[in-house]
């Protein structure tokens, strides 16, 4: 298993966090944030456009071709609705932080085989 580091697990747990206390816009940010934290940890700048984060995790296999499935559309919710809560007055809803988060863990699983880490942030069962 592949270790996942602070800025990816920190990111996560505080994004359930903001979930559990029904902060829904600071948990859809928090998601967004974690996929600017994932390329930047494999080696992309700080300070870049979203999209280009996931074009950077695209093309430099961080999101595997056999997940595109997944990641065709996925990566584009994470984006719309933290491009929401950014951008727009519109507070982001229970069910689209739920999605959002959901969408995360299960590219994190797809990832990292993040089971245990998402047990050290007593997460088990929590997020369906």
């Amino acid at each position: 298993m592949i270790e996942i580091s602070p800025i990816i697990l920190e990111p996560f747990c505080e994004a359930h966090n903001c979930l559990k206390n029904n902060c829904y816009t600071a948990c859809a940010l928090m998601c967004r944030k974690l996929l600017m934290n994932l390329a930047v940890e494999n080696g992309a700048e700080e300070g870049e456009h979203f999209e280009f984060y996931i074009s950077y995790l695209q093309e430099n296999g961080i999101l595997n071709p056999d997940m595109n499935y997944f990641f065709d559309r996925e990566p584009e919710k994470i984006r719309t609705l933290g491009n929401d809560a950014a951008h727009k007055t519109k507070a982001v809803t229970s069910q689209n932080a739920k999605d959002i988060l959901q969408t995360t863990k299960t590219l994190l699983s797809l990832i990292y085989h993040f089971d245990k880490e998402i047990e050290l942030c007593n997460l088990k069962g929590d997020i369906k």
